[in-house]
């Protein structure tokens, strides 16, 4: 994707459903999911990038973690300042793109949380990842949640292209139109808000086990392991897969 792609993607509309679909109980299970998997303690120093508005280093610094959390989005990060102040908490959040900052070794655990990794070219997302080893103490783990191939490549099996919809208030709503690629779900998401049609694309790499467990070895990791949803083992039937690498 292209920066003014991420841009438009990533903005106050993207926040407003997020919001509807993600209520505090599911964000406090996945603040828990996040921590264990990430075999982190309160008091450890966690970063959270790409943080969106928030919702996962908010309730990471309420649960006693050290939380630094960075977006390229200004609005997203405005509004998680916004909310960490509302709710007493201290989080520092820092408006930069992940592409463009180097990271000294200072985190016992990375986050890149709902499916904010794979939205770049492929050399860029191995620097990516290169740079989060380099910012993880001895022992740290970098954990990103990401969509399941094997999911996607079923859903694309049944129904291409298929369409996701995420309802809001009264005429509010989202759809994503996508077609699912060998390596890449390509989408045309077209939002209504307030009488205001938006159509934008987006693009998000697909990688398997395969894949990820080479480009973390290449990025520095010792080792790459692969959960499902509820922190088991991946399950063909569900969207959701999460990946730890081990420092």
């Amino acid at each position: 994707m292209t920066d003014k792609e991420l841009d438009s993607a990533f903005n106050s509309d993207y926040e407003y459903f997020m919001r509807i679909q993600h209520d505090s109980e599911f964000n406090l299970s996945e603040v828990r999911l996040a921590s264990r998997l990430g075999n982190a303690q309160p008091g450890d120093r966690v970063l959270d990038a790409p943080c969106g508005y928030g919702r996962i280093s908010l309730g990471l610094a309420e649960n006693g973690f050290d939380v630094v959390g960075m977006d390229r989005s200004l609005p997203l990060v405005e509004s998680a300042r916004k909310d960490a102040a509302n709710r007493g908490v201290a989080v520092d959040y820092r408006h930069c793109d992940l592409r463009d900052v180097d990271l000294e070794p200072q985190f016992d655990l990375a986050v890149m949380w709902f499916n904010s990794f794979g939205y770049t070219s492929d050399e860029e997302s191995r620097a990516i990842l290169a740079k989060m080893r380099r910012a993880l103490l001895p022992g740290g783990r970098l954990v990103i949640d990401t969509v399941n191939p094997a999911f996607e490549y079923g859903q694309a099996f049944a129904q291409n292209p298929r369409y996701r919809m995420m309802r809001g208030q009264g005429s509010d709503f989202l759809v994503d139109e996508m077609r699912v690629l060998p390596d890449r779900i390509k989408a045309r998401r077209t939002t209504v808000r307030s009488g205001v049609v938006r159509d934008l694309p987006w693009s998000l790499r697909l990688l398997g086990q395969g894949e990820f467990a080479e480009w973390f070895k290449t990025a520095g990791f010792r080792s790459a392991a692969f959960f499902g949803e509820d922190g088991r083992s991946p399950r063909t039937d569900r969207r959701r897969m999460l990946v730890v690498g081990s420092v």
